[in-house]
């Protein structure tokens, strides 16, 4: 990332341990049964109210039975595992790390709610990448050593960026 050149600097890290939870909720909370079960948690989220009304869901805590209405829980859960990133990121803070945008691929970088509710809790300008970040950024780096790009700013550049929030 050329931060000797005066670049930005770059990172990678997620928040894996809480898939599973999430997944709980939405198959037994929020769409059990349902074969467009992300659809239904899209929706359910966006049309509750921030804050879901109170509810609090630690997502590092195993899943329980709620007695709270679906859209609730679906942005409960989703605002909570906004907070879970935003405290990965205030560990790099803490640590001079300074930082005001980030690149988020994954099932939430496919929603069309959850990138707004991490942009919101995190304070960052989101870039939404695809689901083949990592081969992507393997090519870019393979056509600036072949000369197709002529450095990685070019090679972002003609990239293309889908969405920021």
């Amino acid at each position: 990332f050329l931060t000797d050149q005066g670049g930005g600097w770059g990172g990678i890290f997620s928040v894996p341990y809480i898939g599973n939870t999430i997944e709980w909720y939405v198959d037994n909370l929020i769409a059990p049964g349902s074969t467009q079960k992300y659809k239904i948690f899209d929706n359910l989220a966006a049309a509750a109210p921030v804050g879901a009304n109170g509810l609090k869901i630690d997502l590092k805590k195993p899943p329980r039975m709620i007695k709270a209405s679906p859209g609730d829980v679906a942005r409960a859960v989703m605002e909570n595992a906004a907070l879970q990133l935003q405290e990965k990121l205030t560990e790099l803070k803490d640590h001079g790390i300074e930082f005001d945008r980030a690149v988020i691929v994954g099932g939430p970088s496919r929603s069309p709610i959850w990138p707004r509710i991490i942009s919101d809790a995190t304070g960052l300008k989101l870039i939404i990448g695809d689901s083949y970040a990592g081969a992507k950024g393997a090519a870019m780096l393979a056509g600036i050593g072949i000369g197709i790009y002529s450095d990685e700013e070019d090679a972002w550049n003609k990239a293309g960026v889908k969405h920021e929030y």
